[in-house]
């Protein structure tokens, strides 16, 4: 498995089989930070705009891009360079339809993405752009929805559900993120 932007570790910490385990971070401090949670050295410098050259085709047979897709300015590429060095199954997960947000760059004045986030994702996104060789198996919506949880665990004299609800709206981001899954053809 190779995770892309491992960041912590979390995703890794949670596959206690015998798989190989691979991690990617944009920065030595982030690799750094990722390989103290392991006792192994398993992530590395890569991923930064989307390249992977650092790997060899079908290095992986699973590869897992979480919450990163939307940072790199040419997700396109990065997309093939993830079919590229994934065997079998790609999961991604990134914004979904997701309200953009730019500010000029104190620097330059040109436009600057909030959150870092360049691109916002729909259903037919991915499927767009697809590479040969591969297909969108499956794709899901999901949302951070604080109410949901809250009316299974809160009782409502504790605290009112409608609060729960407000936090969902005005929380930052829309909160709304799309799972897609690609296998191999």
């Amino acid at each position: 498995v190779l995770d892309i932007g491992t960041y912590f570790g979390d995703f890794l910490s949670l596959l206690d089989d015998d798989r190989p385990l691979y991690g990617t971070e944009i920065n030595e401090q982030r690799v750094a930070l990722s390989n103290e949670q392991f006792e192994d050295d398993i992530v590395e410098l890569g991923f930064r705009n989307g390249d992977l050259s650092r790997f060899e085709d079908d290095f992986a047979k699973n590869v897992v891009c979480m919450e990163v897709l939307e940072h790199v300015p040419d997700y396109e590429y990065a997309l093939r360079e993830l079919c590229r060095v994934g065997s079998n199954r790609i999961l991604i997960t990134v914004p979904y339809r997701e309200q953009l947000t730019f500010k000029p760059c104190v620097h330059c004045q040109k436009p600057d993405p909030q959150m870092g986030h360049h691109h916002s994702f729909d259903e037919t996104t991915i499927l767009e752009i697809c590479p040969d060789g591969w297909k969108v198996s499956h794709q899901q919506d999901f949302a951070k929805q604080l109410a949901r949880v809250a009316l299974r665990t809160v009782s409502s004299y504790v605290l009112p559900h409608s609060l729960f609800r407000r936090i969902d709206r005005y929380a930052p981001g829309n909160g709304k993120w799309l799972l897609v899954q690609l296998d191999i053809e």
